[in-house]
């Protein structure tokens, strides 16, 4: 099977860090960043979504950022929708991948009204949403994900681009981020789903 692009989930370098002390541990810059993930996706000779903790100075974010298959940056995103002690991005920008017009937004801002509203401006072809994303009191929960949260997903996606995907990590260790994947057509058709609380992988062809 020939593979295009591989869309790993929010901080995919580390896990998802936010106690000041591992991000002063594991924080990168986006130039290691993008050296680290390069390389992989040079290797492979596939165009990966990834994620990292990125450190400028004294304040850090979390970043995401498309690498093509010949490990050149395309697109960039840093989470708006973003809590202390991790900052806030401020920018929704538009790239090229494969003729099709592409937008990063991570977790948090799909629920955002005024970044959906740039992404609506924008009109992409592909929105891209790396994800980490658990429930507050149990993890797994199979019914509050197919009775409640994947619908919130799917209405929060629905007309934003003619394909969105979304991809959460998995944290079986702690207990917390509850895996699975969704991706969505523009009118809000599921095309293809990895299952709650798995990391099975999904396809599609666009």
């Amino acid at each position: 099977m020939d593979i295009d692009l591989i869309v790993l989930p929010e901080m995919s370098l580390t896990g998802y860090i936010f106690e000041p002390h591992e991000l002063e541990k594991f924080a990168v810059s986006l130039d290691k960043a993008a050296e680290l993930w390069s390389g992989v996706a040079l290797e492979a000779g596939i165009a990966l979504v990834a994620g990292f903790a990125e450190r400028m100075g004294d304040s850090f974010f979390s970043s995401s950022f498309l690498v093509d298959k010949y490990g050149r940056i395309v697109g960039y995103h840093r989470k708006i929708n973003e809590k202390p002690p991790l900052s806030a991005g401020t920018n929704v920008s538009m790239f090229e991948f494969y003729g099709l017009m592409s937008t990063i937004i991570l977790c948090g801002d799909l629920f955002d009204d005024s970044v959906v509203e740039r992404v609506r401006r924008l009109g992409p072809d592909l929105l891209l949403i790396p994800i980490y994303r658990c429930f507050d009191k149990k993890n797994p929960d199979m019914e509050r994900w197919e009775k409640e949260e994947k619908w919130a997903y799917v209405r929060a996606a629905t007309g934003l681009a003619d394909y969105v995907f979304i991809s959460n990590a998995l944290d079986k260790l702690n207990k917390s981020a509850f895996g699975g994947g969704l991706i969505i057509y523009k009118d809000g058709v599921i095309l293809a789903k990895s299952p709650h609380w798995s990391d099975e992988i999904v396809f599609v062809d666009v």
